[in-house]
């Protein structure tokens, strides 16, 4: 018996509508009505709780429309792979700032018959506690751009860029501000440091500018938003208020963005890059 695998998005998403998936995905747009018909037709306890998740994931708000990943399956659930779909959102984030993500809750259904509703335990569990709401949304000629970036990038398994990926995507599940902060600040050290917590601050500093900078002005800017991002880590570690807000947040994460873009369409490891660092200053270009 055939059925329907589908994951509604969090976030103000608009215009994905025209985005390309692979794997069978398709991205279909619900009304918030028919997600509530759907989830009528599960039983007993799933319907409660699943409506509870309904409200946790913000369909308590106003939205009328809601993304959602769908995929056309048999009864086997196994066909649906997350990994695919972690892979997709992380691309997305990757691309371009905004809150996409999404819900803990997915569902199965037949419209004869029932949903079924699941609890994923997923990383990309994502609740937007934060007060900094970025929409993300694509207009037509970002729709191409964003179509071959997600053919072109291949993620990689490197340690390097691994920790830096999965700190880059925590810092959208935290449930503060600081520990985003933190999250993104452990993916800018694992990319741009040694084994060697000597002179750290610096380090990430000098190498995040030289590695990013288009030129030397740009060099020297992005060295010190980086001085003052690190007073800030600085701040937190050590329990003062600090100046933590969300430019400040949004900015790392830009520089983290920027950095893992980077190491992947070169396909440079992070490692044999970073020995380069040391001889080169504001002026020299390593890519």
């Amino acid at each position: 018996m055939k059925c329907k695998f589908f994951l509604p998005l969090t976030g103000n998403i608009t215009g994905l509508s025209r985005l390309r998936l692979d794997y069978g995905l398709k991205l279909e747009v619900f009304s918030t009505r028919k997600i509530i018909n759907i989830l009528n037709l599960a039983k007993g306890e799933d319907y409660y709780y699943a409506i509870a998740h309904l409200f946790l994931n913000g369909m308590s708000s106003n939205k009328k429309k809601i993304f959602c990943i769908t995929k056309s399956i048999s009864n086997n659930k196994e066909e649906v792979n997350f990994e695919h779909i972690k892979l997709l959102i992380t691309k997305l984030r990757l691309f371009k700032e905004g809150n996409i993500g999404y819900w803990n809750t997915h569902f199965f259904y037949h419209k004869r018959y029932k949903s079924k509703f699941v609890t994923s335990d997923s990383a990309f569990n994502t609740f937007f506690h934060n007060n900094v709401v970025v929409s993300y949304s694509l207009d037509g000629r970002e729709i191409g751009v964003c179509n071959k970036f997600i053919k072109k990038i291949k993620l990689s398994d490197q340690r390097k860029l691994k920790i830096a990926i999965d700190n880059f995507n925590q810092s959208y599940s935290n449930i503060n501000d600081e520990l985003r902060f933190l999250s993104l600040m452990i993916a800018i050290e694992a990319l741009y440091s040694k084994n060697s917590q000597e002179l750290l601050s610096f380090r990430v500093t000098r190498n995040c500018s030289i590695f990013l900078g288009e030129n030397e002005v740009d060099s020297i800017k992005i060295y010190k938003d980086m001085k003052n991002l690190y007073k800030i880590r600085s701040e937190i570690i050590h329990g003062s208020a600090g100046k933590l807000n969300h430019q400040n947040l949004l900015l790392l994460r830009m520089y983290v963005r920027k950095s893992i873009v980077k190491y992947l369409i070169t396909s440079k490891d992070p490692n044999k890059i970073l020995d380069n660092f040391d001889t080169l200053g504001f002026r020299d270009r390593i890519y």
